[in-house]
């Protein structure tokens, strides 16, 4: 190779390597105005972004703020709640107690009736049926059946 021709491949790989540079650098010029409708288009978002988060945040703030305002009556409103319903387990507990207690007075009065009225009242029916026997015996005499007499025996002491 000779000069000339090193020369001529010399200007020839300089141009095409100019032309590269000249490509890349409107390349770069391409990127960074995209890079600055980006930025422009950002600004816009934001300017509309920024008021509506910090609507959002103080709508939160108020939000948390009556969610504690309600958990707390909701606590004080169990605690109420679990107050009266002791109260009337306990009344509930009292009233059976007295009702028992009632029930077995009633019980023990049944039993004095019984065995202090019912059980002269019997003596008095027997007393009387015998009485009644003796003067059936002792008086004029009709034709009955002894079975007949029986059946009226029976039901006489019963």
């Amino acid at each position: 190779m000779d000069q000339q021709q090193l020369l001529e491949l010399m200007t020839v790989f300089t141009g095409v390597a100019a032309v590269a540079l000249t490509i890349s650098m409107i390349a770069m010029v391409v990127v960074a105005v995209a890079v600055v409708k980006i930025k422009g288009r950002t600004n816009v978002f934001l300017d509309r972004f920024e008021p509506l988060a910090d609507t959002a945040e103080s709508a939160l703030q108020q939000a948390s703020k009556q969610s504690t305002e309600i958990l707390e009556n909701v606590r004080t409103i169990s605690e109420t709640s679990k107050k009266q319903i002791d109260k009337i387990d306990k009344l509930v507990d009292e009233f059976e107690v007295s009702a028992r207690t009632q029930i077995d007075r009633v019980d023990k009065t049944t039993e004095a009736v019984q065995t202090t009225i019912l059980g002269p009242v019997k003596q008095i029916r027997g007393i009387a049926a015998a009485i009644a026997a003796i003067l059936s015996y002792l008086g004029p005499r009709k034709s009955r059946s002894s079975v007949d007499q029986a059946t009226l025996d029976e039901e006489m002491f019963i």
